[in-house]
């Protein structure tokens, strides 16, 4: 009794153990990713520290590459602009003088931040007979981390998303990483947009650095069927725009935003898009645009838009919903950070459905 009861306390030790190196491996990219954004909000990063987690294969080991590479530009136009800033310091001899120069610092770093988010959109969104995608971002003064996505999981199923992050900076730039990797790494074949909603609401709550949250609306979508299930956290502007002009905005289902609190359930809902019928995403820069007398753009303007762009393409449609929102805007008004809309339009006949299902 005594040598089975040492044995399994040997078993159940070595476990322990086991399940404690194996999460300690799994939280060390995300470790790494911490430090490394604190190190550049301190200025002191060292792009080695990254060297581990940026030599894995999976979805942390890219995030780690960019966001060291990020880091690294930054620095380096940092300190040739910290440089110039020295060489001209004898020469400037008025503080408005330097508050341009600090201005221009600012916009180099964010014009940096802006190729980082560029590059991390999708390079080529599906193509074929069946159904018709388009995506924008049109960036803002300051860096929001605002972006859309495009996976297809399998050759019959697509997986849209749509995200926008709090706050603006390096902040804004790792909340970005840490979303869409979060999404990207549940997104399987089978797994639903609430369980997709699920895992990056975890992973935000329990690893990131910063008090932010982001919003984000998920969809998988059928290209056989026209099936539609989708899932919101906290997002707004997703709409389902029939051949008729009709709007339907598909927000009933979901939860809060990610990274607000752990645990938080997401639900899902389910719509069917028919031949020439759209699904239209957009982020909150959109719907929060203001005019000159600080009125929002909102969803009302987004529907009336919407319902005038009956038998227009993905790209067409929104082209034109920028335009209206930039009418709106003026010359008086503000553009509210990011612009981000992705489409997708269904093309393929009902019947020719049938024959394929």
């Amino acid at each position: 009794m005594k040598i089975g009861g040492l044995v399994g306390i040997f078993v159940l030790a070595l476990g322990v153990y086991a399940c404690l190196r194996f999460a300690r491996d799994q939280m060390a990219p995300v470790e790494r990713l911490s430090e490394a954004v604190k190190a550049v909000e301190a200025g002191r990063f060292n792009p080695l520290t990254l060297n581990e987690a940026a030599d894995r294969d999976d979805e942390f080991g890219r995030l780690s590459r960019v966001f060291r590479r990020m880091a690294m530009e930054a620095n380096a136009r940092e300190e040739t602009l910290d440089a110039q800033l020295v060489m001209r310091g004898a020469e400037l001899e008025t503080k408005s003088e330097k508050l341009a120069a600090a201005e221009q610092l600012i916009e180099d770093e964010q014009r940096a931040a802006r190729d980082v988010q560029s590059g991390l959109l999708p390079r080529q969104l599906p193509v074929g007979r069946d159904s018709q995608f388009y995506g924008i971002l049109v960036p803002g003064h300051a860096v929001s981390g605002d972006f859309y996505d495009v996976i297809e999981l399998d050759e019959r199923h697509s997986l849209l998303v749509a995200a926008g992050v709090s706050g603006g900076g390096v902040p804004a730039a790792f909340l970005m990483l840490m979303v869409r990797g979060a999404i990207r790494e549940a997104a399987r074949p089978g797994v639903g947009p609430a369980a997709i909603l699920t895992h990056a609401n975890e992973r935000l709550c329990g690893e990131s650095p910063f008090n932010g949250f982001a919003t984000a609306f998920v969809a998988v979508y059928d290209r056989v069927t026209g099936t539609l299930v989708h899932a919101s956290a906290g997002h707004r502007g997703a709409a389902r725009i029939a051949t008729d002009g009709a709007v339907q905005y598909l927000s009933e289902a979901g939860g809060q935003p990610l990274g607000v609190r752990r645990g938080a359930p997401y639900g899902e809902a389910t719509a069917t898009l028919a031949q020439d019928e759209t699904l239209f995403l957009c982020t909150d820069g959109v719907l929060q645009s203001v005019d000159g007398r600080r009125e929002p753009f909102g969803e009302a303007r987004l529907a009336a838009a919407l319902a005038h762009s009956r038998g227009m393409s993905a790209r067409d449609r929104t082209e034109m919903v920028l335009r209206t929102v930039q009418a709106h805007v003026g010359a008086d008004g503000i553009l509210a950070g990011d612009l981000v809309c992705l489409v997708m339009r269904r093309l393929l006949p009902v019947t020719e459905t049938a024959e394929i299902a």
